[in-house]
C-alpha cells in the first residue's frame, strides 16, 4: 500500500501535478493539507474515493481502497484518523505553524489530544499498527516530537524498545525514519526551505513533512520506498536554485509504502 502526503499551499491549479504523482507511483492513499483545488476532478480522473474527515478541515484523504475498508474514526481540528482494513490506524495531521502558535501550551494541547486518540484506538482495536503522517511544522529533533509523553518519535528503531522499557510505561515511542534525510549526503535536504530573517539559528532546509510508525510495523515498512519527491516525469518541483517551487507549493511531497499486514 503506497501513500502520498503533500501540503499543497492552497494552490488551486495543483491537480495536474497530483495526478502525475498518483499515476506514476501507483499511489493508494493520498493525504493532502491546505488543499483548495477541485477535489471532484481528482476523484473522477483518478477513480478515487474521498474518505470522511468531517471535523478536520485541514486534511483531505483520498484513495483507491473502497469505503467499507477505510473507516473514519476520531476527528479533531489538527488530525483525522482512519482505520484501514481493521488493521492499520492512519493518523493524518497538520499542526499549526510556529508563527501562528507561539504558545507551547497551545501546541501541547493539540498533541495531547492526538496522542489520547491514538492510545484510545490502539486499546480498542488491540493493535499498535499506527502510522502518523503529515505536516508537523516541526523538525524531527524538536522537543514536541521527541519529548516523553508527547510523540516520542525516535531516529533508531532498535532504541524504541529500550525507550519503552526505560520511560514511563504510558509512553509508547514511535520510530521516525525521516531523521535519515538530514545532512548533505543525499538530495533533497528536506521538505521545506526557509532563508530565515538573520536570527542566526536558521538551518535553511527543514523536514516538516514526516511519517513515523510504531516499532511493531517496522518489518512492514518498505525502507527504500520513503522518498522526498522532487519531480514527476513531466515537471520539476524545484526552482533554479533547487528549492521548492513556490508557484506549485513551498513544501515537497513525501511517499512511502507499507506492506500488507
Amino acid at each position: 500500500m503506497r501513500f502520498l502526503f503533500w501540503n499543497t499551499k492552497k494552490n488551486v491549479k495543483i491537480n495536474f501535478v497530483i495526478k502525475q504523482l498518483v499515476r506514476e507511483n501507483n499511489i493508494h492513499i493520498v493525504i493532502l493539507a491546505e488543499y483548495n483545488a477541485d477535489i471532484n476532478e481528482l476523484l473522477s480522473e483518478l477513480k478515487l474515493v474521498e474518505y470522511v474527515t468531517i471535523g478536520c478541515n485541514r486534511i483531505n484523504i483520498l484513495g483507491k481502497i473502497p469505503h467499507p475498508c477505510v473507516q473514519p474514526s476520531s476527528q479533531s481540528k489538527y488530525a483525522s484518523f482512519q482505520i484501514i482494513n481493521g488493521k492499520i490506524i492512519l493518523c493524518c495531521v497538520h499542526l499549526p505553524g510556529k508563527i501562528y502558535c507561539n504558545s507551547e501550551v497551545y501546541l501541547e494541547k493539540a498533541i495531547n489530544q492526538i496522542n489520547y486518540d491514538i492510545d484510545m484506538l490502539e486499546s480498542q482495536i488491540g493493535l499498535e499498527n499506527t502510522v502518523v503522517v503529515g505536516d508537523f511544522n516541526l523538525n524531527p529533533y524538536e522537543s514536541a516530537l521527541i519529548r516523553l509523553n508527547w510523540f516520542r518519535s525516535l531516529p533508531i528503531c532498535e532504541e524504541t524498545k529500550y525507550a519503552e522499557k526505560k520511560d514511563n510505561f504510558e509512553s509508547k515511542p514511535f520510530y521516525n525514519p525521516m531523521w535519515n534525510f538530514f545532512g548533505d549526503f543525499k538530495f533533497p535536504y528536506g521538505t521545506y526551505y526557509y532563508k530565515g530573517k538573520g536570527d542566526g539559528e536558521n538551518i535553511f532546509w527543514h523536514i516538516f513533512d514526516q511519517v513515523f510508525i510504531r516499532p511493531a510495523m517496522r518489518a512492514n515498512f518498505v525502507e527504500d520506498s520513503l522518498k522526498i519527491v522532487t519531480e514527476t516525469s513531466k515537471i520539476s518541483l524545484l526552482d533554479e536554485q533547487n528549492h521548492p517551487r513556490k508557484d506549485i507549493s513551498d513544501h515537497l511531497p513525501i511517499m512511502f509504502e507499507i506492506e500488507e499486514i
